[in-house]
């Protein structure tokens, strides 16, 4: 490998561009494809390569006014602040999984930490980064005084795996994994996933809670399933809309998934123009290499993993948005839901959670789900 400085990063930034990744095969430059190289995944220049290099910043060869000035560019790139928010500490690490995808994790340490309290383990959604989600958690973090690991589904934000597409399988490893790698000294955790990530929530909540399978050493307290990808007979659903405009842009664009045209109306209706536009800013360059058979496997294998009938176990939070227009469900519903455990966040949209600026009665609401 070649020694990497400043000047290379931002080579691989001003390259890379707005592209979703890039193949090394068409890159000259040996810096270039020396850093796509640092995550595992060297089929590919991409954000995960970036992120790794933001993790890592030590192997940078270079000085330190350097170093600390390429990762404040790193974390801009990246979409996250180039300061850590008031009252919190950020420090960036990644994950292989075993089927070779690499996940990116954003410890999220608030300044009031209780380390008798669990730590919480979050799962963002498709297209959703960590960043977009930054303000929402930082505040559980302030106001719960709990440690956060979050990170990014496969397949978005900085978690990548070069030349597969998504599968179930890699979103069922990332939870085990993430509570692993961070949490190996056994200790007690709560779990929390939103959209797409509540598909690896539910495997391991079956698996653990319903199976007695060992897939982890640690104590799980609570599984908070927010805005979840609905089983069959959980009061919610797909909506066909939104099921339709998945399988034409996977054919249309040849394998990717993206946002599209309709992403405000799936998943930000009910965000102001200014919250719509800071999440707008950080999802509409995300792709998801996607085919439809894995994509309707993911689906499958979730209707196969219902927790219908556990929305009144005490470890169990259901939470629904009101008016999500991703996994849709009429008011009648709604109230069937809610008298049987699970929870409505009253006039709330899909991504009411992901935005620069989350209402503070919004975050009230989530901490006090998480904390009784």
């Amino acid at each position: 490998m070649t020694t990497l400085s400043y000047l290379n990063v931002q080579e691989a930034i001003d390259t890379l561009g707005s592209n979703y990744r890039l193949e090394t095969a068409n890159l000259e430059s040996v810096a270039l494809q020396d850093i796509a190289s640092i995550n595992g995944t060297p089929e590919y220049l991409d954000h995960g390569d970036l992120f790794a290099v933001l993790a890592n910043a030590d192997q940078l060869q270079d000085t330190d006014y350097n170093k600390d000035f390429c990762q404040s560019v790193l974390r801009s790139y990246l979409d996250f602040p180039q300061e850590d928010p008031d009252g919190i500490s950020l420090e960036f690490s990644t994950l292989r999984l075993p089927s070779g995808s690499t996940i990116a994790k954003t410890i999220i340490t608030p300044d009031n930490l209780n380390p008798d309290k669990e730590p919480i383990i979050f799962a963002g959604g498709i297209f959703h980064n960590t960043p977009v989600y930054l303000d929402f958690l930082s505040q559980i973090a302030q106001q719960t005084g709990r440690e956060i690991c979050a990170f990014d589904s496969p397949g978005v934000g900085s978690s990548r795996f070069d030349d597969q597409s998504l599968t179930y399988k890699a979103l069922a490893e990332s939870f085990p994994a993430v509570i692993s790698s961070q949490y190996g000294d056994g200790r007690s955790v709560i779990t929390m996933a939103h959209s797409l990530g509540t598909v690896g929530l539910r495997h391991i909540y079956k698996k653990i809670e319903k199976r007695g399978q060992d897939l982890i050493s640690n104590p799980v307290t609570k599984y908070v399933f927010v805005a979840p990808v609905p089983a069959p007979g959980e009061l919610n659903q797909f909506s066909g809309a939104y099921v339709a405009d998945g399988v034409k842009g996977m054919t249309q664009n040849k394998g990717i998934l993206e946002p599209g045209e309709n992403a405000y109306d799936f998943y930000a209706q009910e965000h102001t123009d200014a919250q719509w536009q800071g999440l707008h800013d950080m999802i509409s360059h995300e792709r998801m290499p996607a085919t439809v058979g894995p994509y309707m496997g993911v689906v499958l294998k979730t209707n196969a993993r219902p927790i219908k009938k556990d929305f009144d176990d005490p470890k169990v939070a259901y939470v629904m948005m009101e008016n999500d227009n991703v996994f849709v469900s009429n008011p009648r519903k709604q109230a069937r839901a809610e008298k049987a455990g699970a929870h409505i966040i009253a006039g709330a949209d899909h991504s009411a959670i992901a935005s620069p600026t989350v209402y503070q009665d919004l975050v009230d609401q989530f901490v006090a789900i998480i904390e009784e």
